[in-house]
């Protein structure tokens, strides 16, 4: 699902929230949908000229998926969303903030009910236009007396300066 923001001054604003299912045989048709939607929403966006901001739990391990970039492979199907992002120079907002936000345990975003297994299933990704409002990005477990989810919870603070404060373009006739 996706909200159109169109905002004083020109600024246009895409906001999209996704779901990906675990990539199994059984989710591979809807995972394609997902994916297809995701492709025609960024690219209207992007040829509307809109600051993208795409987040959501994409089921998919970026650090797996960065393998077979580093040593130049072709990744395999499961790994189409974030390779999906990437070739539309979406950027991950961990990225900004953390050298080590591939291969930390940290930042983490989903710890399996044992607490043996964890891993990076969450994320919110940027058009580079809209990056240089990013003011941090980082990942913090809610209060489990609050919310009790095995996922930690993606922030990210976007200064509003030159985003939400432009001067309306809009004239009374």
């Amino acid at each position: 699902m996706y909200i159109d923001l169109y905002i004083k001054g020109k600024t246009k604003l895409r906001i999209i929230q996704t779901y990906v299912p675990p990539y199994n045989t059984d989710n591979k048709e809807t995972i394609e949908k997902v994916k297809s939607f995701l492709s025609n929403t960024i690219s209207e966006a992007t040829r509307n000229n809109m600051k993208i901001f795409v987040m959501g739990d994409l089921n998919c391990h970026s650090d797996k998926w960065m393998h077979y970039v580093d040593n130049g492979l072709k990744a395999p199907s499961r790994f189409n969303i974030l390779e999906l992002l990437a070739s539309n120079n979406m950027i991950d907002s961990l990225s900004a903030f953390h050298e080590d936000y591939l291969t930390a345990d940290h930042l983490h975003t989903y710890l399996h009910p044992s607490g043996s297994v964890s891993s990076r299933l969450d994320y919110h990704w940027f058009s580079p236009s809209l990056i240089s409002n990013l003011f941090f990005s980082g990942i913090y477990w809610p209060d489990y007396r609050v919310i009790n989810s095995d996922h930690a919870i993606v922030h990210s603070i976007l200064l509003t300066e030159n985003l939400f404060d432009g001067k309306a373009s809009a004239k009374l006739k």
